[in-house]
Parts: C-alpha cells; sequence; structure tokens
C-alpha cells in the first residue's frame, strides 16, 4: 500500500513536467527555417551599341531557374511570378535566366529560331523574411546568319545547313543557330539560281551575339555575288531596365 501511494505521487509529479515540456516544444519547433525571397534585376552589355530593347513587360516572360548546389529548386519560372515564391533561408543559392529556352531557340518561327538571351548569376544568400535583390547580367546565347536577297534576284534559293537543319529560302529571312559553351559551330550557305548551285560556302565558327549578313545581288557573271560581313549590333539587353518587383 505504502509502495502505491508513492508510485502514484510519483507519476503525480511527473506529469506537469510532462505537460510543461510538450507545450514548450511545440511553441517552438526544431529544425524550422524560416523563408525569403528573391528579386532579379536584369542587367545587359554597355559595350556595344544596342539594337535591341526588352521591355519591362517582355522581361516579365523570362524564364528563372533557382538552385541550391546542386539541387533545383524552381525550374523555368517567369520573372514576373517570381515574387509569388519564397524560399529557405540559407546561402548557395544561383539563378540562370533564359528568355526562350535552347530548344525553342532552333525550333520557333517554322524553325528558322529566334534570338536567344540568358544570364547566370553569383552565388548569394536569402535572408529569413527578406528580399534579395540578384542582378543577372543577360548576353545573347546564339548566333545568326541574314540572307538578304536583292530584289533584281530571280529564281533564286537560299540553304542553311547547320547541326542537323536545313532550312531553304527564296526571300530574304535570318537563321539563328545556337552556340554551346566552349563550342564555335559552323553553317554550310548553299545558292542556287534556277535549280543549279552556283555558290557554296561553309561559315566557320560562328560566335554567340554575331550576325552574318550574306548580301545576294544580281551580277554580270553567271555567279551570284555572296559576301559575309560582322554586325556588331547583335548584341542586347538594354541596361536601363530595372526589373525591382515595386517597378513591375
Amino acid at each position: 500500500m505504502w509502495i502505491s501511494k508513492q508510485l502514484t505521487r510519483l507519476l503525480l509529479c511527473l506529469c506537469p513536467i510532462l505537460l510543461l515540456g510538450s507545450c514548450g516544444e511545440a511553441a517552438s519547433p526544431l529544425g524550422v527555417v524560416g523563408k525569403g525571397s528573391i528579386s532579379v534585376v536584369l542587367e545587359g552589355s554597355a559595350t556595344r551599341a544596342s539594337s535591341t530593347v526588352i521591355t519591362a513587360e517582355e522581361a516579365k516572360t523570362f524564364l528563372v531557374t533557382v538552385s541550391k548546389g546542386e539541387d533545383v529548386i524552381a525550374r523555368q519560372v517567369m520573372l514576373g511570378n517570381l515574387s509569388s515564391l519564397s524560399f529557405p533561408a540559407g546561402y548557395g543559392y544561383k539563378v540562370a535566366v533564359e528568355n526562350i529556352t535552347e530548344t525553342a531557340a532552333e525550333q520557333m518561327n517554322d524553325g528558322w529560331g529566334a534570338k536567344r538571351y540568358q544570364g547566370r548569376s553569383k552565388a548569394f544568400g536569402i535572408q529569413s523574411n527578406q528580399t534579395t535583390r540578384v542582378a543577372v547580367s543577360c548576353r545573347v546565347a546564339n548566333a545568326a546568319v541574314a540572307v538578304h536577297i536583292g530584289e533584281d534576284v530571280s529564281e533564286c534559293e537560299v540553304s542553311i545547313q547547320a547541326a542537323g537543319r536545313t532550312l531553304t529560302t527564296t526571300t530574304s529571312r535570318t537563321a539563328y543557330v545556337n552556340v554551346p559553351e566552349g563550342g564555335n559551330p559552323s553553317v554550310v550557305v548553299i545558292i542556287r539560281k534556277g535549280g543549279k548551285v552556283v555558290s557554296q560556302q561553309t561559315i566557320e565558327n560562328l560566335e554567340a551575339a554575331q550576325i552574318k549578313d550574306i548580301n545576294i545581288r544580281e551580277s554580270s557573271t553567271p555567279t551570284v555575288g555572296l559576301s559575309i560581313t560582322y554586325d556588331d549590333t547583335f548584341d542586347t539587353v538594354r541596361t536601363d531596365v530595372n526589373l525591382d518587383e515595386e517597378t513591375l
């Protein structure tokens, strides 16, 4: 009987301690990490005259991929929707930005492609309950071959062969070619007049942010003239476009 009373007292003493312990854990659970948000600002090159303007509305459609270390946290989120997301506080974050994917850059416009911008940030940290401003320098990631056929040229057909693609036109058009990091693709240009090949040339080592102009004009000889020039105005995103969330 005495032992039973002692056990009862002991259990009664332990109950308030257990209750206090469980209340304290619920109020401050272990392992909970605060979250913060990201504001991405696109920046462009100021080293060349810009022939292209990216408006704030267009920039909202840029795709943002957020990673931490080797892990992708958010993939291809439109920049305009990025403010609705939050990320665990921590360090080692990076963002990659592109206006279109690498695949789309060669498939859009009936396979002639489109100009592609891309950029990557440096590593940064996210603070709990704060917005981290991340500046990303964007550049043109592909090259272009522009075909200009003079009005005086008749029965002319131009084929552009690049990375398994063959594009053929009888009017002035521009083909966009992806330039992989560390690689410089080659493009073969074949000109036919009246169904007969009159010129074939390989353009070696296309570089990103380049455009090769091919001007075709009628000449006094049976061969159509082919000239290739470098255009320095292919670059890119205007530097004064501020995409802070406050301005969108």
